[in-house]
């Protein structure tokens, strides 16, 4: 719940203030995002509000965002999916489930990939800040158990 609390902040934030940015980081500030997103990853399958949040920060321009986030969700994801199975976390009510959200998942990547050359920098800024509130508000719904 806190996790969602604070990206729900961040995302309200950045929709009423979209100007905070990183400058000159601590040299181990990317390292303490990772190790943030990993335990984040491994314990509760949500790894990406940080570096979301990082990638915001950081001001990419969205080509960079996407290619970068493309290039994290991949691998990490795949090590998270790794880890479940080496726990025996993997039921044939998970493999399904997955199976049936595979089309909505290719979707989703067809038309993320369609709207990322169309939309321009500060609407795509908005709508990543109105998904972290999104994100957030559902992470604090989880937490109290709504």
């Amino acid at each position: 719940m806190g996790l969602g609390v604070i990206v729900l902040l961040y995302g309200l934030f950045g929709l009423l203030k979209p100007g905070l940015r990183i400058e000159n980081e601590k040299a181990g500030f990317p390292y303490l995002i990772g190790f943030i997103a990993g335990v984040l990853g491994g314990a509760y399958n949500i790894n990406g509000p940080p570096a979301v949040i990082y990638g915001m920060l950081k001001a990419w321009p969205p080509e960079r965002f996407r290619a970068t986030l493309q290039g994290y969700f991949l691998p990490t994801g795949l090590l998270i999916l790794l880890g479940h199975g080496a726990a025996g976390l993997w039921t044939g009510q998970v493999v399904r489930l997955f199976a049936f959200s595979l089309p909505a998942l290719f979707l989703g990547v067809w038309l993320g990939g369609m709207m990322n050359w169309r939309v321009p920098e500060k609407q795509f800024r908005l709508i990543v800040y109105a998904s972290l509130v999104l994100m957030g508000g559902f992470l604090v719904l989880r937490g109290i158990g709504a």
